[in-house]
């Protein structure tokens, strides 16, 4: 659980089921997250991935199929058979996410062009946006080696990767390395937080359309 401007419930399998049916490596599973928000929105549950290599947790939200809303009223409890019936359809996006996955996985980007689409060139004449952009190039191209490593792929050559590592490296560095102020988030807390990150949100709209 989290609480971020509402609360924020994450549904996963236990890791020893998790690890049985989908191993270790570089796997991904689905993890569906309930959200309800502060602000007088309906519940929403989204069905996501978690991917063990990197311990991203991420929602692809043009994925269809993958989002419902639940209405909140008096008699919610007297409507379990609708509310099983609603997270049931999520199945399907399972389906969609994971064939989603493999096209973005069979396509191939220049790892240095797409960070400069998302992220642009620092400002003129600014030397700590120089630094700050420097420092998280490098932190992202140091996290695409290292899971290509892990993974067994060749190291990268030409600055091309697949659209899927380019899109988790940004997704990766929004939720473990981004500076977040205030005290120290958890991993889902942060995780919660990349999925409103603009950057993030380019990333997949980019990876997307290639």
């Amino acid at each position: 659980c989290a609480f971020r401007d509402g609360h924020h419930v994450s549904v996963a399998p236990a890791d020893d089921a998790r690890r049985t049916i989908y191993g270790t490596r570089d796997n991904i599973f689905p993890r569906i997250v309930i959200s309800a928000g502060y602000n007088g929105s309906p519940f929403r549950a989204h069905m996501g991935y978690y991917r063990d290599l990197c311990d991203n947790l991420s929602i692809l939200r043009t994925v269809k199929g993958t989002s419902v809303t639940i209405r909140h009223t008096k008699s919610l409890r007297d409507k379990m058979d609708d509310l099983l019936y609603l997270f049931t359809g999520l199945r399907e996006g399972w389906t969609s996410l994971g064939q989603t996955i493999e096209h973005l996985d069979s396509q191939t980007v220049n790892l240095r062009e797409f960070l400069l689409d998302i992220y642009g060139t620092p400002k003129e004449n600014s030397k700590s946006s120089e630094t700050i952009h420097l420092k998280r190039i490098e932190s992202i191209f140091r996290r695409v080696s290292r899971e290509r490593l892990q993974s067994g792929r060749e190291p990268m050559k030409h600055f091309e990767v697949s659209a899927w590592e380019a899109y988790n490296a940004v997704q990766g560095y929004a939720q473990h390395d981004t500076p977040r102020r205030g005290r120290t988030k958890s991993n889902f807390e942060r995780a919660i937080l990349a999925t409103s990150d603009r950057y993030v949100k380019a990333a997949e709209s980019l990876a997307m359309s290639a």
